[in-house]
C-alpha cells in the first residue's frame, strides 16, 4: 500500500458519516482519526455559550474527563472556527442529555 494512504483521514467532514455531524464537530473531525472522533467527541452536545466559555454535555463523567483532557484543544480550535468568541471550554456531564444517550445506546443494540 502506498504511504499516503496508510494512515489516510476521510475525505473531509463533508462526506459519509461526517455530514451528519454539527458544524462546530466537522472540524475536529479532520484533526483526528475517524475512530478518535466518533468515539469522543461525536457524542458531545453543546450546551450553552456564554462570556467566551462553551459548555458541552458528554453522556458520562469518563467521557468529559477524557474529552476535555486529550482532546481540549482540538475542540476548542474547531468551536472558535464557528464561534469566535469562545475561548475556553467545560465539558460536563447533564443528566437528561446523558439519560437520553443510555436509552438510545440501549435501543441499539
Amino acid at each position: 500500500m502506498p504511504a499516503q494512504l496508510a494512515h489516510a483521514h476521510p475525505p473531509y467532514a463533508e462526506q459519509g458519516y461526517y455530514a451528519a455531524a454539527p458544524l462546530w464537530q466537522r472540524g475536529a473531525a479532520r484533526d483526528l482519526e475517524p475512530a478518535m472522533f466518533r468515539c469522543w467527541i461525536r457524542p458531545l452536545e453543546i450546551v450553552m455559550v456564554e462570556d467566551g466559555l462553551a459548555v458541552l454535555s458528554a453522556p458520562s463523567r469518563l467521557h468529559a474527563e477524557w474529552s476535555q483532557s486529550y482532546f481540549g484543544s482540538v475542540i476548542l480550535r474547531s468551536l472558535q472556527k464557528q464561534l469566535p468568541d469562545v475561548s475556553r471550554i467545560e465539558v460536563t456531564v447533564v443528566p437528561i442529555l446523558a439519560e437520553k444517550e443510555s436509552v438510545l445506546e440501549a435501543a441499539t443494540w
